[in-house]
């Protein structure tokens, strides 16, 4: 049923994704807008790019012939990585569940379009980002289930993409679009997480 759920959201943010790709012209938008694909605002979709770290994972430990074994006994066993995985897509789905519950809270979606408001409540009083947080689940189910570490090493990879490139795009274009509002949330909320006294 975790698995389900995940296929029918990646599903829908691939239909939106698409409707985002067919419409060219920028006059079809009243307002100025988040561009999604090679050349624009956001190279590559995150749910896809998340999914090309797991291909990459698993290419990596082909091309390589090497399994490069990182969890420790008993972690190590696959009731116990069954068990982790089930783990990680069920926080995965929470998440995502209350991401939308507080951007529908605050009249507003995460789909690059404009924006009136933020979503502040909830998950979003936590980290600026809920959303890629759980995102990044996904992709750590890879390395968890078979034991390879290249599926940590494309999971950092999306890591990296998400925070030097799409997070700053996004960041850019809802101080253009907010201003003070959403400058005073980011000094009030850290982008990651708050991890003692250190905001990531």
């Amino acid at each position: 049923t975790q698995v389900a759920d995940l296929w029918t959201e990646f599903k829908n943010f691939g239909t939106l994704l698409a409707k985002r790709l067919n419409k060219s012209d920028e006059h079809e938008y009243d307002d100025p807008h988040l561009k999604v694909g090679l050349g624009g605002d956001i190279p590559v979709f995150p749910p896809i790019a998340a999914m090309v770290c797991i291909a990459a994972g698993l290419l990596l430990r082909v091309i390589t012939r090497k399994q490069l074994r990182f969890l420790p006994w008993p972690s190590s066993m696959l009731a116990v990585r069954v068990a982790t995985v089930s783990a990680i897509l069920a926080f995965t789905i929470t998440i995502k569940n209350q991401c939308e519950a507080a951007l529908e809270e605050a009249h507003t979606t995460p789909d690059f379009s404009p924006v009136k408001d933020i979503a502040t409540g909830g998950v979003y009083n936590i980290s600026r980002n809920p959303m890629y947080i759980a995102l990044l689940g996904l992709p750590l189910t890879a390395p968890v289930l078979s034991n390879s570490a290249w599926g940590l090493l494309s999971t950092g990879a999306l890591a990296v993409y998400l925070d030097q490139i799409v997070i700053p795009s996004e960041e850019k274009f809802l101080l253009q679009q907010i201003g003070e509002a959403y400058s005073r949330y980011c000094s009030q909320t850290p982008r990651w997480l708050k991890l003692g006294p250190v905001a990531i």
